[in-house]
């Protein structure tokens, strides 16, 4: 065992980082947010009670949609076994590892006035102008928040749905109660916790949402709480404006939080049963194909028309289009952002910063998953202190690294992302590190091993997996990362999210699609690891 003097050093290193780097900083920017005139403001202004109302609604209704068109999903993926289930199983995680950035520019590229629909659309149907008014309004917010979280709905409810003992179900058919029936009466009662918290998880994400909402929702008119203290931090330059709204949005946030982690807390303990799969029928998968292969094309198309786009090319603006590597090239050399910074530099900060966002993360979550394990003291608090910044969201963190005023804004950004992705990775690894059979612990011990050799040469092996779904996690999050990155970002100063922003904003479709492309490859081979880890 450890000594006491020791124990204590490792409980209070990761609480002393936390206090200091996070909320020291956030505590500074929410007192200055504590303006009671701009308070009633507020509450007097119809402008502002519009983005309240509209970053509730539109985080309600995504919730809401995703969990429906998530339930048949979780319900094929739990009763059946088709062609294409491991293949439909995965591209379900890649959107959890997706930055927001790529899926704004498929959306732009499937979508827009230009865009491959309404152009098929045209040619089909010899259409004069574009049918498909979709961008800048709220279906293509929506749409964006359905993309991105469907698969979880998808994930969180089938993992309850697996554990529904079958004879429960035989039990109703027993009965006399139809599929229907049994599906309102036994079936939805089992799984109420896990929708609901899988409908709590998909608000807060939602309502804490940037890039979606900067972008396809076109401006003042779909603006929410987080977009505002955006224009404010970095626009009017109007701090503590920014830090007001905070406020309001993190006591939001905050209270999400809190019933996620209720809801979560009420999942039901199973009872092991037998989860029948069965082989799909003919009849059951024509059913099924109607819902699959629209909602496959959804995750897919906007990824395909990045990767096809970024090898066209067109001559002015009345130049056909046709096939070229300039972009590629270009990234090497011409290509560039606002600022004259190439996009080689934005690929090289990236990855630095993923990785310095690695190095800092993993250590930290070892070493907090290592003490929520033992019994101490306020452990509790302790806890809920390292999953708190859960509920605050990327933009904020980064005002308050913002309204600290210091240079050396790349390790601000680092320490940014990597409270954004620590709560994630303690639970990764947390996960495995409860599923450690105690006994071999014991014997480690009773071998003569001290207790951190015991962790080194024992516990840390276990929990690899943890590890490294953690570390991917923590990596790819800081490289797709573009809210705290803009917050903080000196002029001058890109990352691949940032560059594809302004080449966006520039209208240079074709070489966002360049760098987009680089972008989900190294999206697409951290899932990849990440798929193939057997935890």
């Amino acid at each position: 065992m450890f000594k006491i003097k020791g124990s204590k050093i490792l409980i209070l290193l990761p609480l002393l980082f936390l206090i200091t780097i996070f909320y020291l900083p956030l505590l500074k920017v929410l007192i200055q947010g504590l303006n009671f005139e701009f308070f009633k403001d507020i509450y007097n202004s119809f402008y502002y009670k519009k983005i309240i109302s509209f970053t509730v609604y539109q985080g309600l209704l995504s919730a809401l949609l995703s969990v429906l068109i998530g339930i048949p999903g979780a319900y094929l993926l739990t009763r059946y076994n088709f062609i294409g289930k491991r293949v439909f199983l995965s591209l379900s995680t890649l959107p959890f590892i997706l930055p927001s950035i790529l899926t704004v520019l498929g959306f732009v590229l499937l979508f827009g006035n230009s865009g491959y629909l309404n152009n098929l659309l045209m040619s089909l149907f010899e259409l004069k102008s574009p049918p498909l008014k979709i961008l800048y309004s709220i279906k293509a917010v929506l749409l964006a928040h359905i993309f991105y979280n469907t698969p979880l709905a998808i994930r969180i409810i089938s993992s309850r749905w697996k554990k529904i003992p079958y004879e429960v179900i035989e039990a109703s058919y027993s009965l006399g109660l139809g599929k229907i029936k049994t599906f309102f009466k036994v079936t939805i009662p089992y799984l109420t916790s896990s929708i609901l918290t899988s409908f709590t998880l998909i608000f807060l994400y939602c309502f804490m949402s940037f890039g979606i909402i900067l972008v396809l929702g076109g401006g003042p008119n779909l603006s929410t709480i987080e977009v505002e203290v955006y224009r404010f931090a970095r626009i009017s330059l109007n701090i503590p404006k920014a830090a007001s709204l905070s406020i309001i949005e993190s006591l939001f946030t905050l209270l999400i939080l809190f019933l996620y982690l209720k809801s979560e807390s009420r999942e039901p303990k199973f009872i092991d049963g037998s989860n029948l799969v069965k082989k799909i029928s003919i009849k059951t998968g024509l059913l099924f194909s109607t819902y699959i292969i629209p909602l496959t094309l959804i995750l897919v198309a906007p990824l395909v028309a990045i990767v096809i786009s970024s090898f066209l090319r067109k001559e002015g603006f009345t130049g056909g289009v046709y096939f070229s590597l300039h972009w590629y090239k270009s990234i090497f050399g011409s290509l560039t952002n606002s600022f004259n910074m190439t996009s080689i530099e934005a690929i090289k900060n990236s990855l630095l910063l993923g990785l310095s966002t690695l190095l800092m993360t993993i250590p930290m979550a070892l070493l907090v998953t290592f003490n929520i394990n033992k019994n101490f003291k306020l452990k509790s608090i302790y806890t809920i202190l390292f999953f708190l910044p859960m509920g605050i969201s990327s933009i904020i963190i980064g005002l308050s690294y913002l309204n600290l005023n210091l240079p050396g804004s790349f390790i601000f950004i680092v320490f940014a992302h990597t409270f954004i992705s620590l709560p994630i990775s303690i639970r990764s690894i947390n996960n495995i590190y409860k599923t450690i059979d105690i006994s071999l612990i014991e014997a480690s011990e009773s071998l003569g091993y001290r207790r951190f050799k015991t962790f080194l040469k024992v516990e840390l092996p276990l929990i690899k997996g943890g590890i490294i779904t953690a570390g991917v996690f923590s990596f790819s999050l800081s490289v797709g990362e573009m809210n705290a990155s803009i917050m903080l970002a000196p002029s001058g100063f890109v990352t691949l999210p940032l560059a594809i922003y302004q080449l966006i904003g520039s209208y240079n479709f074709y070489g966002a699609c360049a760098l987009g492309s680089i972008l989900l490859l190294l999206s697409f081979l951290s899932f990849r690891l990440m798929d193939s880890v057997d935890i």
